[in-house]
């Protein structure tokens, strides 16, 4: 039997018969951000798996071509956040594509289908599959303290929940804010077709929140150690195995990047 299994899955059939006694647990990341993200990560991809060693010099002459499209032969992480965003718009104000924003006949669409295989109708009906399936139910904007709170539980050591934090893309990141900021139109548009999803993730966010309230300030205490931790391990990790500390590469099993 497996110690631990991680995936991206609702708890379906075969685990409760191939992990019987098994506890669930689970991270719920904000909808919002998430569907920004889950655009614009992919858009950046190119950039970061080819990012150049140097940066752009557009007082040369010929100037350097900006970073729009492959191949890139400097870095501009400004601009390339400009691109995204403006790609965002333009995708998002297309009225051919409506990116699943609209509305729908289910009103726990995406992020409830996601944690449950009976596919909730109603946020109710989601929050009640949360409650029912999973000990613990934690949300992204919380995530070290999530892992921390596990490894506690488990008795396992900090050493062991140490993680490579992957895929970043510093100011070259577009975030919901920075929608909000040049098109508030569209960020309303979207928060007004995820209203269901973030009714679950802000129960999700104050359940786990009251949570880390009651653990006072010795969790707490443990929690800022394990951050520092982790901002070493990752530090240590880069200057060993990277001379250009930005570019992705892929995992060993080829399929995601770090």
């Amino acid at each position: 039997l497996y110690n631990i299994s991680f995936i991206h899955s609702p708890v379906t059939p075969w685990m409760k018969t191939c992990l019987p006694g098994a506890q669930y647990v689970i991270v719920l990341r904000e909808p919002v951000s998430g569907y920004v993200s889950h655009l614009t990560w992919w858009w950046n991809r190119e950039y970061f798996t080819n990012y150049p060693d140097r940066a752009c010099n557009y007082a040369k002459v010929p100037p350097d071509e900006k970073p729009t499209e492959k191949p890139f032969v400097c870095y501009d992480d400004a601009y390339r956040k400009k691109v995204c965003l403006d790609k965002l718009v333009k995708t998002m104000s297309s009225k051919r594509r409506h990116l699943g924003l609209r509305e729908r006949k289910s009103d726990c669409s995406h992020i409830c289908n996601w944690f449950s295989e009976s596919s909730p109708n109603s946020t109710e009906d989601g929050i009640k599959a949360l409650e029912q399936d999973f000990s613990l139910v934690g949300v992204t904007e919380h995530l070290d303290a999530f892992l921390l709170l596990i490894a506690l539980q488990k008795g396992w050591s900090m050493d062991s929940i140490l993680y490579r934090k992957c895929k970043l893309q510093g100011e070259a990141k577009v975030s919901a804010a920075d929608l909000k900021k040049a098109r508030p139109d569209l960020n309303a548009r979207i928060n007004w077709a995820l209203k269901h999803e973030k009714k679950v993730y802000r129960w999700a966010k104050e359940r786990f929140e009251l949570l880390l309230s009651r653990l006072g300030p010795a969790f707490d205490s443990l929690l800022q150690e394990y951050k520092a931790r982790l901002k070493i391990f990752n530090e240590e990790y880069l200057n060993k195995t990277s001379t250009n500390r930005k570019r992705w590469v892929k995992t060993p099993h080829g399929v995601g990047y770090c």
